[in-house]
């Protein structure tokens, strides 16, 4: 394996992630949720109605919205367990890094790998909630970590160096 290959590879999931991110959007998925969550509370709350009152003859249909409901989760599983795996390289970022997970230097270090072409002061402070007091102590540390570190330019964007890349 080399570092050719794995920028290689490094593009083409990026690109596919983009890709099925901006899908799920477009398709109004994130929104649909509450409203699945919703359907899934009233047909709950159905199920004890027609079981409190006797009513077996639902029966059938309650089983069959069960069985669609499980091939609708099955299918999903496998990308919820995909997501979930990739998204723990943060944590081992984190970790290799020596970054505390949740802190503004994890929020500052999210916000630049983003980046194209670095961020300023106030773009940082927009991003991450920080105060510019805050957002210069952590950049100090990141800084002498050797992960971040001044871009090029007369605005003084901060970006990730080298070792953060």
């Amino acid at each position: 394996m080399s570092r050719d290959t794995v920028r290689t590879s490094l593009d083409a999931v990026e690109t596919a992630l983009e890709h099925f991110a901006t899908s799920l959007d477009r398709a109004g998925f994130a929104d649909g949720a509450a409203s699945y969550r919703q359907m899934a509370d009233v047909v709950v709350g159905q199920w004890l109605w027609a079981e409190e009152r006797g009513a077996r003859d639902l029966q059938p249909r309650f089983l069959r919205i069960a069985e669609l409901a499980g091939t609708v989760a099955e299918q999903l599983r496998p990308y919820v367990g995909a997501m979930d795996q990739l998204r723990g390289i943060r944590g081992l970022a984190s970790d290799a890094w020596g970054i505390e997970p949740g802190s503004v230097a994890e929020r500052v270090v999210n916000a630049l790998v983003g980046s194209e072409s670095g961020m300023t002061m106030r773009e940082l402070r927009l991003v991450t909630g920080a105060s510019t007091t805050t957002l210069r102590r952590e950049l100090d540390v990141l800084a002498g970590k050797g992960l971040v570190g001044r871009g090029d330019g007369p605005r003084g964007r901060y970006v990730l160096t080298g070792s953060a890349r």
